[in-house]
């Protein structure tokens, strides 16, 4: 386990890094815009890309050396970062600037990602994936409560170009863990060796493609992520619409101690035996956390959305992540982990486009003293700025709610854990405790 602490400790100084940029880029952008659409934008570049070619990076991850392909992502998102410092200090720093550093961190991601998840596989006996899977889940918990910490503090000091400052100086902390270190090496699968990326990528759809239980997770995964979508467009939106940046770094760390708890949860208890029930169980209090952000301009119940929301979104994810690692083979993890986040990533990019224009032309007009939703749903939420995203807030929850209780009622669902056999054995270990 010694090789996954390391490149582990070094994943999660890199994201408390990118942290402070994304703090400081948001932060820019809404003071020179005001756009809650632009706001959305950067989100949506950050992803886009990396959907596009997840397929073809997941085939690449599983032919190359996944320790140097993690360095070589790291290098590509550093590139985005210099690009933006280098045009602040000139004085020229442009909005499509920000979007093209944010499509180059997304190429990134999608080599990164993968390579990290089937990594993990390899240096992590069975029985502790459910705690692999945990602690991985504790980097954007930190990321949100030190990042907004760091930044709230210093930025005011050093500026965003400081901040950005800060950031390269963790991708290199991270690219330094991975040089010191081996990642041992799946079987070759030899009947690929002259076979196209096209077909290669095939095959781990035909993997998916063959188990039913794998195209329903991928099926929830992407509708709960399409709906969560527009709430995570515009958190930023919410709350600076009512408030300042200090208490928008206040209410992002209340939702990363929230992380935190649920990380470290994960991280000890490897999760519920099942992890089928583990999923949609918590993907309920996930909904009903969404819900409360939505209902009130107040700092207070805005936070305790959010810690709700972020201590079971680890539980889901550490979950999910430990149930593919156990059912999919390590030699074509790559392109099956490509895969999975490429269909289950892929509605975001909808909802961030849409997200934006809704609350700017429907639903924050809609929501002001005379507005055509105010009479429905005044009473419930309050009218005036931020009133109409916090509507969204509010029907975005209750979709993810019935999303997650829906398949509960289903037996065959609840017992896809043992439907499904696993392919990675440790039969000379003690089974995971489980909640």
């Amino acid at each position: 386990l010694k090789t996954f602490f390391v490149v582990w400790s070094g994943q999660v100084v890199s994201l408390i890094g990118s942290g402070l940029t994304h703090f400081g880029l948001g932060i820019w952008v809404f003071r020179e815009s005001g756009s809650a659409t632009e706001f959305a934008l950067i989100a949506l570049a950050a992803m886009f890309p990396g959907i596009v070619l997840s397929p073809f990076a997941g085939v690449l991850v599983d032919r190359w050396d996944r320790r140097i392909t993690m360095i070589l992502a790291d290098v590509v998102a550093m590139l985005g970062t210099i690009v933006i410092i280098t045009l602040l200090w000139m004085d020229m720093l442009a909005m499509w600037h920000i979007l093209l550093a944010a499509c180059l961190g997304s190429v990134a991601g999608a080599f990164q990602s993968p390579a990290y998840q089937a990594a993990t596989t390899l240096l992590v006996p069975k029985r502790h994936l459910g705690r692999a899977a945990g602690l991985i889940q504790l980097g954007d918990p930190l990321r949100l409560i030190v990042a907004p910490i760091i930044a709230g503090a210093l930025m005011a000091q050093i500026e965003l170009s400081g901040l950005i400052l800060i950031d390269f100086s963790t991708f290199i902390i991270a690219m330094l863990t991975l040089a010191f270190v081996t990642f041992p090496k799946p079987e070759e699968r030899p009947e690929e060796k002259h076979t196209s990326m096209l077909e290669q990528s095939k095959v781990g759809w035909r993997y998916i493609h063959d188990r039913k239980g794998l195209k329903l997770l991928l099926f929830y995964f992407t509708l709960v992520n399409f709906v969560f979508g527009f709430s995570g467009a515009l958190y930023g939106p919410l709350v600076l619409s009512f408030a300042d940046e200090k208490a928008f770094a206040l209410v992002l760390s209340a939702a990363g101690i929230g992380g935190l708890i649920g990380g470290v949860l994960q991280s000890i208890t490897g999760g519920p035996k099942n992890r089928i029930l583990g999923i949609f169980g918590f993907g309920i209090f996930v909904g009903l956390g969404s819900l409360i952000v939505g209902l009130k301009a107040s700092i207070p119940v805005i936070a305790i959305g959010g810690v709700t929301v972020m201590i079971f979104l680890p539980m889901i994810n550490g979950c999910s992540q430990a149930f593919w690692q156990t059912k999919v083979p390590p030699e074509i993890q790559g392109r099956v982990f490509a895969l999975r986040s490429m269909f289950a990533m892929a509605a975001i990019p909808a909802a961030y486009g849409l997200a934006g224009p809704l609350a700017d032309k429907v639903f924050e007009p809609g929501m002001q003293e005379g507005g055509f939703l105010a009479p429905i749903f005044g009473d419930l939420i309050g009218v005036g700025d931020g009133r109409g995203i916090g509507l969204m807030f509010v029907m975005t929850g209750l979709a993810a709610v019935l999303l997650s209780v829906i398949p509960l009622f289903s037996r065959r669902v609840r017992n896809l854990d043992s439907i499904i056999p696993d392919v990675i054995e440790d039969p000379d270990e003690e089974p995971e405790s489980s909640l």
